[in-house]
């Protein structure tokens, strides 16, 4: 009797299963370290914005509240999407990469993604919140990505830069 070569199909399916088991506990924690690179590369532009807006206080006498106020060039970022006509076009919105910064007279918020077409806001995983008065960044979750990028920042989904 000729002994067959190969494998069984019981075999091949065990394989298989092993492999969907472990992409089903990598993709999440996969998901999550993506999410934390672009919550620090959020973190890092605000920083450089929050000096930026601070000293154009110092030239100034108050704060901006309009990006095109400001006396400098932010690198890589443009108030291009809010000079159209469905968004306001007031240059509060700045577009930063993947973030968008929305300026007022006493704070300025970010977060990751962008207006839709019509004006509404996309749903983002983390946003945060730079108050002019006390110079502090809040940050919390706004999805179960969100929520844990944060926690595994500081413990709670709000943390304090």
């Amino acid at each position: 009797m000729k002994k067959a070569k190969g494998f069984t199909l019981i075999e091949l399916l065990v394989v298989v299963l092993i492999i969907g088991i472990l992409a089903a506990i990598a993709l999440p924690q996969y998901q999550v370290s993506i999410a934390k690179i672009r919550f620090y590369n959020m973190i890092s532009y605000s920083k450089q914005i929050s000096r930026m807006i601070e000293f154009s206080y110092l030239e100034l006498g108050h704060y901006p509240n309009r990006w095109r106020s400001l006396p400098i060039n932010i690198p890589n970022c443009s108030t291009k999407e809010s000079d159209s006509p469905d968004t306001g076009g007031d240059g509060s919105d700045l577009k930063c990469e993947d973030f968008t910064f929305d300026l007022n007279s006493n704070n300025f918020y970010i977060w990751d993604g962008s207006r839709n077409p019509d004006s509404s806001w996309m749903p983002h995983t983390y946003q945060c919140t730079y108050e002019f008065s006390t110079r502090k960044t809040v940050c919390s979750g706004s999805s179960q990505i969100g929520n844990k990028v944060m926690k595994s920042i500081c413990g709670q989904t709000t943390c304090e830069m």
